[in-house]
């Protein structure tokens, strides 16, 4: 017939992921031939192989306030790689990322002709800052008895804060084709911006089909710096000339009251506002009275510094001789003294729970924001008498967190009149899109909230604050003139039944169990199946949720087709390979008949096995519940029944075949099984019979076993069911 033909078609990379025309040839037993035209689209479902793992970094929070946060927070705001690459691109070229390539016999990196990647393609720069210290000489003004000064010089270490530049590599993932990744980053830092972040990488094929590889790199952040005294400046003591007050005061906390040349114990000036820690200086006095002397106190100044972000300490004790003397006092202006207040309150929920972490910024008229973060609900800020500032609570993280679709549900039901959601916050939390008004655009992104928890509302925060008394998100004051105290509610978007609060969580549990049924099944590698779900007890149900893990190297969920349930593209999330969300919500509670298709999946089977083996309820990630006509809690099961089984034959494996081939075939009881092949005229060339148990069962032939090739069938009979299907033996 010619030459060129081949039985293999030789793809090479470049179709992958392609649409390749192939000719082909089909010739049977006595050589009748005819030839066609196939588009074939080639699929890469190649999984990567770590050859070097991106490693994990410390970065000093110093560092990373200075250099690197935009970068993080612009990922961050971005969600992942495919909404913003440029934005990821960014973080890659701080903290490295994986890269995709091929592999030489010796596992190095190499391009598509072989040639080795460059240690510049292969490395990443970034930059830390570390706490260092260098000395300096101080002169101190000594004065003696008779009133000439002596210069005493002292060596003084300083603290500094430097700067160092570091290497680090890629990780490189070897790959057959090709190679892309996805990533998304998650940033877990406390009120000291201290913590980890995580970015976490999806490396997968062109394929859609192709495996996932999932890697992680954690950035761990902390202080560039533990107290040393260094630091500070630290007041001298005065135990020689001391100093002169009219009266021996004390203040409300029972510290003596001294004038200002005692000095005061500070934060050196070229760490102020670089360091992340939480510096706090306090001291108390211990008076002494001087036996031989009526008027001279001594008084021993403990001062302590603490940082509450590293729970760290450091004592320091400053001794000052006070003379008692009415012609030592002072004369004060006052003129210029400018009072200082406070701005102190606490932020909770509607259930009266604390909350921590939330940012509190104050917006003064002139000058910077400041910005601290609630510990225990609490914050507070010191602000100059006549400050026109606005105190302003924000927090956009665990978006997902505490939602259920029976947010959803009540949702749906107060927009088509069913039952009105009553209280304000519940109303706040349900305008989820932020445009003002409670509409089914909020209905359909909470839905897609809840299947995905790890993702981001759109245009909202995940929290909103109002003031307590004024209902206002923010709070004004145009002159400040005493100490005041501000409360803030947080609404938590989308929970509008405080599902995030455990105790009314627990209220609205109930006993029970919605029961999925489906018939289990024995399924051959390679079949393609539509597995129907029912229910025995589906009664008076607004709506529920359902996850469902299955075993990705086996199954392949492929679709979710409604049936009495409205699923819809809208109510199912492939989280992750072998993981599926899917929800469902009611305007009205539903009852199902038994035996009423619930819903029908899709799937091919990857591998050979049972049903049951391959899929199950999952309650990890999303708790599977539904909800009844009271928002009571049910839990939902999965149940395998055997109402599916039955005779069924199976296509031999492989087909075509030249050594051997296996026959399937399934029994709903023990029985006797008869299988006849025959040729292609209807001669009987073999028989395989016996008595075989319930189940599935496998029978093996080889070439040497029957005495002809080409086009045969095979016969199975076992009760009163028979069945035939072809097969083509290649001699």
């Amino acid at each position: 017939l010619g030459g060129g033909w081949s039985t293999d078609v030789p793809f090479k990379c470049e179709d992958a992921c392609e649409a390749v025309t192939v000719e082909y040839l089909a010739v049977d037993y006595w050589c009748n031939w005819s030839k066609g035209w196939l588009e074939v689209e080639v699929e890469d479902k190649s999984k990567g192989e770590v050859a070097r793992e991106l490693a994990d970094l410390s970065i000093t929070c110093e560092s990373y306030s200075a250099n690197y946060e935009g970068i993080v927070l612009a990922a961050l705001e971005a969600g992942n790689s495919t909404n913003d690459p440029q934005a990821f691109a960014s973080l890659d070229s701080i903290w490295g990322s994986y890269i995709p390539t091929w592999l030489d016999n010796r596992g190095r990196a190499v391009d598509a002709e072989g040639n080795l990647l460059s240690e510049e393609e292969l490395t990443f720069g970034y930059t830390n800052i570390y706490c260092g210290e260098k000395s300096e000489i101080i002169k101190i003004a000594d004065t003696l008895h008779d009133g000439t000064i002596d210069w005493i010089q002292r060596v003084e270490k300083i603290a500094t804060l430097e700067e160092e530049s570091a290497k680090g590599y890629h990780g490189v993932i070897g790959i057959l084709c090709s190679g892309e990744v996805e990533q998304d980053v998650w940033v877990d830092l406390d009120e000291c911006n201290q913590g980890v972040i995580t970015r976490r990488f999806r490396i997968r094929s062109c394929s859609e089909k192709s495996p996932v590889l999932e890697l992680e790199q954690k950035i761990y952040i902390e202080s560039a710096c533990g107290l040393r005294k260094s630091m500070f400046h630290v007041p001298e003591s005065l135990e020689k000339a001391g100093v002169c007050v009219a009266n021996l005061e004390y203040d409300g906390k029972g510290n003596v009251v001294l004038p200002a040349e005692t000095g005061k114990l500070t934060l050196r000036e070229n760490l102020e506002g670089v360091l992340c820690n939480g510096i706090t200086v306090r001291y108390e006095d211990e008076v002494y009275k001087i036996a031989e002397v009526s008027d001279q106190y001594k008084v021993e100044r403990h001062w302590t510094v603490a940082d509450w972000c590293t729970h760290e300490e450091m004592t320091f004790v400053q001794v000052i001789k006070v003379n008692e003397d009415p012609q030592c006092a002072p004369v004060v202006d006052t003129s210029n003294q400018v009072e200082v207040y406070s701005i102190a309150g606490a932020i909770y929920t509607e259930a009266e729970e604390m909350l921590s972490n939330v940012s509190v910024t104050a917006k003064v008229s002139e000058g910077s924001p400041v910005t601290t973060r609630t510990i225990s609900g609490s914050y507070s800020f010191n602000m100059q008498e006549g400050t026109e500032v606005d105190i302003v609570p924000y927090k956009n993280d665990g978006h997902g967190e505490g939602l259920s679709t029976l947010d959803v549900v009540e949702i749906w039901q107060h927009i088509t009149g069913e039952q009105e959601l009553e209280s304000w916050t519940s109303q706040t939390a349900a305008d989820v899109d932020n445009n003002g008004t409670i509409d089914f655009r909020d209905v359909m992104e909470l839905r897609q909230l809840v299947l995905q928890p790890g993702s981001k509302l759109a245009n909202s925060p995940s929290w909103r604050f109002v003031h307590r008394e004024t209902g206002r998100e923010h709070y004004r004051i145009e002159d400040l003139s005493r100490d005041m105290e501000l409360d803030f509610m947080g609404v938590k978007i989308g929970d509008v039944n405080t599902g995030s609060d455990p105790s009314r969580r627990q209220e609205r549990s109930g006993l029970g169990v919605v029961t999925l049924q489906t018939g289990d099944r024995y399924l051959e590698a390679g079949g393609n199946y539509r597995i129907a779900v029912t229910s025995s007890n589906f009664s008076e149900i607004t709506g529920g949720q359902v996850s469902l893990e299955y075993l990705s190297q086996w199954l392949d969920i492929r679709t979710i087709e409604s049936g009495a349930l409205e699923i819809g593209e809208n109510g199912q999330v492939q989280s992750r390979p072998g993981l599926l969300h899917m929800n469902w919500i009611n305007g009205q509670p539903q009852t199902v008949g038994k035996g009423e298709v619930l819903f029908t999946m899709e799937v091919e089977a990857k591998a050979g096995g049972w049903l049951r083996d391959m899929i199950h309820i999952d309650n990890k990630s999303i708790r599977s519940e539904a909800y009844g006509a009271d928002r009571i809690l049910k839990n939902i099961g999965l149940q395998f029944t055997n109402a599916s089984w039955g005779y069924a034959l199976y296509q031999n494996t492989p087909n075509p075949f030249e050594g051997e081939t296996t026959i399937g075939f399934q029994l709903p009881k023990k029985d006797q099984v008869v299988l006849n092949i025959y040729d292609v005229t209807g001669r009987l060339i073999k028989v395989v019979e016996g008595e075989y148990e319930s189940g599935h069962h496998k029978v093996r032939l080889r070439l040497d076993e029957l005495s002809t090739g080409g086009v045969m069938y095979y016969q199975f009979r076992s009760g009163d069911y028979t069945e035939t299907k072809q097969m083509i033996l290649i001699r």
